[in-house]
């Protein structure tokens, strides 16, 4: 299995048999080759390489305590889940004397494009927010908590879609359902708000002062649990801009 050092190694557009020999295989006895997967990126516990019109996820050799759990996977195969790539058959190493574990996964593949959050239409940032939103609401119905919700783990495709991209840290939850709810909705807020911070201190169109006053507003936005959904509130702010990069230059003028 490939070792965490080595991702830095690794160049988009390799084949895995350039750094290993091992197959997978999956309960059905499907067997995915080293030679049909190219790599796309790493992050701290996985490796994601294409493999024909799907994405598959290889976590590190040390890193298996950070793995997606069977018990999660059953939970979720089956949930009606609109901005979260869930996990679609599972493989482990077929060289591994410990493939009884989960070393890998299959996931729906989208192709990441380069935009600003800020820069989406207003009404399709707000649509995918409300998605998210939903899902949240089904993981809670099912006692599911989302876990480590980044923007690393995040994709936006060429429609504009923006998705959750990595559950290996979702888990079970003994909490009552209102519980694990609000605390889906914390992880969203947190999301975005990184996310909009992040995007607002590259805007070249504004002084340093000037992204020191958007990002406080996005804090004051943000500074506690909202008790509405973050679409709502994001909709009475934005509504009456294209995108939502407009609403940040316009807080020039009202200073």
């Amino acid at each position: 299995m490939l070792r965490k050092i080595n991702k830095k190694q690794i160049k988009k557009g390799d084949l895995l048999s350039q750094y290993s020999d091992n197959s997978f295989i999956n309960d059905k006895g499907k067997i995915i080759s080293p030679k049909e997967l190219t790599f796309l990126g790493a992050g701290e516990n996985s490796s994601v390489w294409k493999y024909k019109e799907a994405a598959f996820k290889i976590f590190f050799a040390e890193c298996r305590p950070f793995a997606l759990t069977y018990e999660t996977y059953s939970e979720m195969k089956n949930l009606p889940l609109n901005r979260t790539l869930q996990a679609r058959e599972l493989y482990s190493e077929i060289f591994d004397e410990s493939s009884h574990k989960l070393d890998a996964y299959v996931m729906d593949y989208h192709e990441e494009i380069n935009v600003s959050l800020l820069d989406i239409p207003t009404q399709t940032l707000l649509k995918n927010i409300e998605l998210m939103e939903e899902d949240s609401r089904v993981l809670a119905e099912n006692a599911i908590l989302m876990m480590d919700r980044s923007i690393e783990n995040s994709i936006i495709n060429n429609l504009y879609e923006l998705y959750f991209s990595d559950i290996d840290m979702y888990k079970k939850s003994f909490q009552t359902e209102s519980d694990i709810l609000n605390s889906n909705k914390i992880e969203i807020e947190w999301f975005l708000k990184q996310y909009f911070i992040k995007e607002v201190e590259k805007l070249k169109e504004l002084t340093k002062d000037e992204i020191k006053f958007a990002v406080f507003q996005i804090f004051e936005l943000f500074k506690s649990p909202m008790y509405s959904k973050s679409s709502e509130i994001l909709e009475d702010l934005f509504s009456k801009y294209e995108h939502p990069k407009e609403y940040f230059l316009s807080l020039r003028k009202k200073r």
